[in-house]
């Protein structure tokens, strides 16, 4: 199955997209998201469905009665010519985290913690849940007391040594901050209402999945 270089493009963006976001797409946020005109969006929906590569459900708004909405979502299958692979979603999604963090102000990254965390419910992608959690994490260290940030920036900086601890290690800072009160108290509810199901998607990832997370948690270090 062979697709145009501008099908290609667009097919990539919307499953970056819907793996974002965990939920399926009407046409006129992908549009919007894609940054192309909604009859572009749903004309290209169809023609990559038609292609196996997207199908459309039905659904409707409201308990009352009213017309169904068409949404998207990826069938699974993937062509030859585009990358679908887990590590195409994470890098674009890694990507962005840390080009929005090249804004080191702190209302700007205390905004876009916020945000992450918004969304990192609705995920059921464990790459991007894992990766929105211990940013958001990593994220608030800086604000903290100086004598805890120094020392949870310090403790942090070790265990990255043990990239197959890391990960295991970081919800637990959360934890250790909400007990002795130094953390924002809405933020690290939310990191233990999610910790649960951040377990339980770190155990189903793959050793080489855990190390890109581990390696960007270095990345995001750099720019703190």
């Amino acid at each position: 199955m062979e697709l145009t270089r501008r099908q290609k493009d667009f097919f990539n963006r919307f499953l970056a997209l819907y793996e974002k976001e965990g939920i399926s797409l009407h046409y006129t946020i992908v549009a919007k998201h894609l940054g192309v005109g909604k009859v572009t969006a749903y004309e290209m929906l169809r023609s990559l469905e038609k292609k196996g590569l997207i199908k459309a459900n039905y659904v409707r708004s409201g308990s009352g009665p009213g017309r169904a909405q068409v949404v998207f979502l990826p069938t699974g299958k993937g062509p030859e010519n585009a990358d679908t692979t887990w590590e195409a979603v994470w890098k674009e999604h890694k990507d962005k985290i840390l080009e929005y963090l090249q804004d080191n102000s702190r209302a700007s990254r205390i905004e876009f913690r916020d945000q992450l965390m918004a969304k990192t419910a609705k995920l059921n992608n464990p790459t991007i849940f894992i990766t929105n959690m211990v940013t958001a994490l990593l994220i608030s260290v800086p604000y903290l007391k100086e004598a805890y940030r120094e020392r949870i920036l310090a403790g942090i900086r070790r265990v990255t040594e043990r990239k197959e601890s890391l990960l295991s290690i970081l919800p637990g800072i959360a934890l250790a901050l909400l007990g002795a009160e130094i953390l924002d108290h809405g933020l690290a509810t939310e990191m233990i209402r999610n910790v649960t199901a951040y377990h339980e998607y770190l155990a189903t990832l793959p050793a080489e999945q855990k190390t890109k997370i581990a390696e960007f948690v270095e990345e995001v270090l750099m720019l703190l």
